[in-house]
């Protein structure tokens, strides 16, 4: 896609949602008129069903719920659901968001599953579909850019953030350095 720049005056509306008659040489779109002309992004489920607990979530009662944003792939009613971790699964019985039910959870939603068991997960378990589960890995191989003040340190002690988690990182191997101002491996 191609920048365009628009000038406008927020203080005196000026291009932003008619045309401006104090800039008489700018013959472009209003903001507004370029905005509407953008196509949506795409935002169809991509990928597996992931949802990161971010917390469980009770009533006092009998609702318990499994909180968290749709990371990848959709969930439904009546989907059976794993812990990545402990192997354990239960059905969705309910998907509850901002005061009403969903059939359907897509990626970018924020919902609480209720399962029909009771599955022993926390803050910072997987959730995914019982026959797509993701890999679990105990070593990762990555490329680190490193744009902190202080140099990179391979003896100081650093934490793996996953999407909801701090995990310590026992051990760093380099294999090859990359220098950012003239991309050339050293």
């Amino acid at each position: 896609r191609e920048a365009i720049a628009i000038p406008v005056s927020a203080v005196g509306g000026d291009n932003v949602a008619r045309r401006s008659e104090h800039m008489p040489w700018y013959t472009g779109p209003h903001l507004l008129e370029h905005l509407e002309r953008i196509p949506p992004r795409d935002i169809a489920p991509r990928g597996p069903f992931r949802m990161p607990v971010q917390a469980v979530l009770r009533d006092g009662l009998d609702f318990r719920g499994l909180a968290g944003t749709v990371g990848s792939g959709c969930i439904s009613v009546g989907d059976r659901v794993t812990d990545a971790l402990s192997g354990q699964s239960a059905h969705v019985l309910r998907i509850a968001t901002m005061g009403r039910d969903l059939e359907v959870a897509k990626q970018g939603q924020a919902v609480a599953l209720q399962l029909d068991t009771d599955i022993d997960v926390a803050r910072g378990a997987i959730l995914s579909l019982a026959d797509n589960p993701p890999t679990v890995a105990a070593h990762l191989e990555v490329r680190i850019v490193w744009l902190w003040e202080t140099p990179f340190d391979p003896e100081a002690g650093y934490f793996l953030r996953s999407a909801t988690d701090l995990a310590p990182i026992s051990a760093i191997n380099i294999r090859s350095l990359l220098d950012l101002e003239t991309l050339i491996a050293q």
